[in-house]
């Protein structure tokens, strides 16, 4: 009877120090994913998209007003620092589009004029970032601002003329594309800076680098542009 005892204790024992071990390593395992995981974690990685239209320069002749804009979609990957610190980079992939004013004076990328007609670069691009976090929550951040600076590599360039085709014609328009442009700069960089909430911000970006190269310096389209950024996640 002294045995049977024995041996019911020593498995109600043991069967209660794993149940205490398995919860443990539960508990721990949960603890640490959600300390590394997430937006206001130690580590994360995810998608953005950029939307900033152009500023005009004072006594711009050649750019259309508020027709010239950059589009950048791409991969952010932040590390926390400190508690209100995190530094990051960004790998993007964009276009910038420049439309030119149809004067009757206009030289520059070609004379005469058309309906319409773009400079458009296609970019690949890296930045390097340092965000404060203004506020915080448990699970996402709050108001944060980033300071950083980036550089584009062009992958491909084009000087696109579109026109209204004549009314004898069968066709409405026509469209006359020319790639591959010597005067525009292959190398851009500039700094960028975001006002954030959560998922969203305010950007503001000024290209250090002139765009064109080997024209007149006239011909220089806006160097800062404004915009906004949605973060996918």
């Amino acid at each position: 009877m002294t045995r049977a005892l024995i041996l019911i204790i020593a498995i109600c024992f043991t069967l209660k120090l794993n149940a205490q071990t398995l919860l443990l390593e539960r508990d721990l395992s949960e603890s640490v994913y959600v300390k590394k995981k997430g937006p206001n974690k130690d580590h994360f990685l995810h998608i953005y998209s950029d939307l900033s239209g152009y500023i005009p320069l004072n006594g711009d002749r050649v750019y259309e007003p508020g027709r010239s804009f950059r589009y950048y979609t791409g991969l952010r990957n932040y590390y926390r620092l400190a508690g209100n610190y995190i530094m990051g980079f960004n790998l993007e992939f964009g276009w910038e589009n420049f439309r030119i004013d149809q004067s009757n004076a206009k030289i520059f990328p070609a004379p005469g004029t058309h309906k319409k007609e773009t400079l458009v670069t296609s970019n690949l691009g890296l930045e390097y970032f340092n965000r404060i976090l203004i506020t915080q929550k448990e699970t996402s951040l709050g108001i944060w601002i980033d300071a950083g600076a980036y550089g584009n590599l062009t992958l491909g360039s084009r000087h696109v003329a579109k026109d209204k085709a004549a009314a004898t014609d069968q066709i409405r328009y026509s469209k006359t594309v020319e790639k591959g442009l010597k005067y525009l700069n292959p190398w851009e960089f500039g700094v960028k800076g975001r006002i954030g909430y959560k998922r969203y911000a305010i950007t503001g970006t000024y290209r250090l680098t002139d765009w064109v190269k080997g024209v007149s310096s006239n011909y220089e389209p806006s160097k800062f542009s404004i915009g906004v950024e949605l973060g996918l996640y």
